[in-house]
């Protein structure tokens, strides 16, 4: 081989270390980059876990609160209550009548005055006929004119006499009867007006009795409504936060999966990057090898004894095997 034919064969040889030193470098930074990935998908993935813990117990308990939720929409134990009017415990008064004070007594009815039915006159006239009588009996003219004209002059006489003193009876008993019915008069109206009074008393206690029942019923009614209202809403904000911590762990599931896409796709990258240079590294020594052979040949054929240009057969054996272990570390 010539001199020039063994500078040029040198050469390739360089250039097969060096694509063989790009192919093992790249194989080497694969693998760092590799692990590398593998260790940052097993943090993400921790990462992950670790978040996910601290919303479970949110999303378990606001999940059943949900169900709890729903199952009581369900049956109406959230509907809200039916107001039912207020139903008095006593009954009302009624207005008193002539059962409760009596009746009305009617005007006072002055008598007429007739002095010889006076009780006083009376008894006096029979005193005094019956003497007359007596004497003119023991005398034997008892029916005579002159015992008739006795009684007679007697009788006159008598109501000339008392008279006054019969009016003045009569007119006693006038007032007493007139004081009595006024009095019975005053009685009456005494009693109804108390009667009505005590109705009116127990009217209004009633009035107010019912107003403070039906104000209480209104309260009772409301309180329980209220209370309904608040009991849903504290399951609805159960719920709520379950479901916020529900989709928070969506969330981060999701930036998990997007983690470990982009990782894969990383490893991808570097896989293809690695594949690429080895391919540059060899093609580049299989080029050189190509113009030295092409060189070598066109120059003067096969070598000869006499240190011809041409390349023997177990160099280029050899040139092959440099290129081939290039290859191989170039696809690792």
């Amino acid at each position: 081989m010539s001199q020039g034919g063994w500078g040029l064969a040198l050469q390739i040889i360089g250039d097969i270390g060096e694509g063989v030193s790009s192919a093992v470098g790249a194989g080497v930074a694969k693998k760092r980059t590799f692990r590398a990935i593998d260790k940052a998908g097993k943090e993400v993935t921790m990462a992950f876990n670790e978040a996910t813990k601290q919303y479970e117990p949110y999303s378990e308990t606001g999940g059943q609160f949900f169900k709890d939720l729903a199952s009581g929409v369900k049956s109406g134990e959230f509907d809200s209550p039916l107001y039912q009017g207020y139903q008095n415990q006593e009954a009302q008064p009624t207005a008193p009548g002539a059962e409760t004070y009596g009746t009305q007594p009617g005007a006072y009815q002055t008598p007429a005055f007739d002095y010889q039915k006076d009780p006083g006159y009376q008894a006096q006239l029979q005193a005094g006929n019956q003497q007359i009588q007596g004497a003119a009996g023991g005398a034997g003219m008892l029916l005579s004119g002159a015992t008739q004209k006795a009684l007679a002059r007697y009788g006159v006489g008598l109501a000339a006499q008392d008279y006054n003193n019969a009016f003045t009876r009569y007119a006693n008993q006038r007032d007493f009867g007139y004081g009595m019915s006024k009095d019975n008069l005053t009685q009456f109206n005494t009693n109804r007006t108390s009667a009505n009074q005590m109705y009116e008393l127990g009217l209004g206690q009633y009035n107010r009795n019912r107003e403070f029942g039906q104000g209480e019923n209104l309260n009772e009614f409301n309180s329980r409504a209220q209370q309904i209202a608040n009991r849903y809403n504290q399951y609805g904000s159960l719920a709520n936060v379950g479901m916020a911590a529900t989709d928070k762990m969506a969330e981060l599931g999701t930036n998990l999966g997007v983690a470990r896409a982009n990782l894969e796709l990383q490893r991808g990258q570097t896989d293809a990057a690695t594949a690429i240079n080895a391919g540059q590294a060899t093609g580049g020594v299989f080029n050189k090898v190509s113009q030295f052979g092409a060189g070598m040949t066109g120059g003067g054929g096969s070598s000869s004894s006499n240190g011809g240009s041409g390349v023997s057969l177990d160099f280029l054996s050899k040139m092959g095997g440099q290129s081939g272990m290039a290859a191989k570390y170039g696809a690792k």
